[in-house]
């Protein structure tokens, strides 16, 4: 996992590579999770000396705890055994417990249970390439690009607004927008991240390197891939600088460049009285912003805020022509809330038709297995059969308007978009 850094001087061009020992993967090496609790610095340097001088350190960390230096490991096991291993680094002085557990498979190596991790002084779980290579590409395979790249979008902006709100619930409202860029460049986003804003405040470029999003995508996907980091920057900017904000991908590794470069623009300006105030929730912006649609300068003249198309502000979604087995639906627009009362009504007629049908086919059925004889003249036994085909026809209409109306019923009720509680705020 590469997580952010500048490597030292020499070190060579590329990022710094900091490796967690809470699990590693590497076909074809013996691998071990070594976890050691020592009673002083002086006791930790003389057991990492011991443990480099017989085999190779994959990663490793320490937490101190009381007065205690807990140390965990990933080691190349190469040709030791555990238990002798064990044996030998429990001697040193100063140690006062130590494991070395092999991996169930050869290749694989897992720290034991009792464990969990923090990042930024808040809980942490790690997300690897392979996981977040699925969410990306999962949801543009079971909803479609465009939809995908939507949803990418709007779990990166939520994910960097809820985790702004959260710092600056800790530290104070006044923390930059810099800080959280440090924050996301020193959880593995990316190698690097720079910003330059603009003298008004009103925009920033935003340059990343080996940004995570991009290089799980690379090969599987070209052109301006980072849909959820542009959210996360557009999740950040409207707690750290309030208002709603425009974010474009202008560079991306996956379309030839170097970088992956973004250009933020302030939609509403922070002194707007209809702009939100840093921690408000915006529903509406998310889903422009992750569509890339942009409005049109008023009177400014600059070129980067053209636009082929302008779009209304957006309060709810709308199904405006509805289809049910590819035929419209009565009524142009269905209603916002469907619930069983609209449904119920129909519900009982259709079931009522439908058991004096089943009655009406068993009477016939009798009729014709059975000689019923029918006293009196011949014209009482005709009027009593125009009698029951008359009933039977308007239990038969009864049926299918009920249907009809249920299948409408049941179409709108799927069809209509539910309006969560966070939908519903004022513009």
């Amino acid at each position: 996992m590469r997580m952010a850094g500048t490597p030292p001087s020499g070190s060579g061009p590329g990022p710094l590579e900091m490796r967690l020992p809470f699990s590693w993967i590497e076909t074809g090496r013996r691998l071990a999770a070594v976890s050691a609790v020592v009673g002083s610095q002086r006791a930790l340097a003389s057991l990492v000396e011991a443990v480099e001088g017989e085999l190779e350190i994959i990663g490793s960390v320490r937490v101190r705890r009381g007065g205690a230096i807990y140390w965990e490991a990933i080691v190349d096991l190469g040709d030791a055994d555990p238990k002798e291993l064990e044996s030998r680094l429990g001697s040193i002085d100063g140690v006062r417990s130590i494991e070395a557990r092999e991996g169930p498979v050869r290749g694989l190596a897992v720290q034991p249970p009792g464990r969990v991790i923090e990042s930024s002084g808040a809980r942490a779980a790690l997300m690897t390439s392979r996981a977040f290579r699925g969410f990306l590409l999962g949801m543009r395979e079971f909803l479609g690009e465009e939809v995908g790249q939507t949803m990418s979008y709007y779990a990166g902006y939520y994910f960097g607004r809820e985790a702004a709100r959260e710092v600056r619930e800790a530290l104070g409202p006044d923390l930059p927008f810099q800080a959280d860029l440090s924050m996301i460049r020193a959880e593995g986003y990316a190698s690097s991240i720079e910003a330059l804003r603009s003298p008004d405040g009103s925009r920033y470029r935003i340059e990343a390197r080996d940004l995570f999003e991009c290089e799980v995508l690379r090969g599987r996907r070209r052109g301006r891939t980072s849909h959820w980091f542009r959210g996360l920057l557009a999740g950040v900017l409207s707690v750290a600088e309030g208002g709603e904000w425009e974010v474009e991908e202008v560079e991306c590794v996956n379309d030839g460049s170097d970088k992956c470069a973004f250009e933020a623009r302030r939609r509403q300006p922070a002194s707007d009285p209809q702009a939100r105030r840093p921690g408000e929730d915006s529903t509406r912006a998310p889903l422009r912003e992750a569509r890339g649609i942009r409005t049109r300068g008023e009177g400014s003249g600059r070129t980067w805020r053209r636009a082929p198309l302008e779009f209304g502000p957006i309060d709810r979604l709308e199904v405006t022509s509805p289809e049910w087995a590819g035929k419209g639906l009565k009524g142009e627009r269905p209603p916002l809330c469907m619930g069983l009362r609209e449904v119920l009504p129909a519900l009982m007629i259709l079931t009522a038709a439908a058991w004096a049908l089943l009655l009406i086919a068993i009477f016939v059925l009798a009729a014709v297995v059975l000689p019923i004889q029918v006293p009196g003249p011949r014209a009482v036994y005709v009027e009593l059969q125009v009698a029951k085909a008359a009933a039977g026809a308007v239990i038969l209409w009864a049926w299918i308007y009920s249907y009809l109306r249920l299948r409408d019923a049941v179409a709108r009720l799927l069809l209509t978009p539910r309006r969560s509680a966070s939908d519903r705020t004022p513009p």
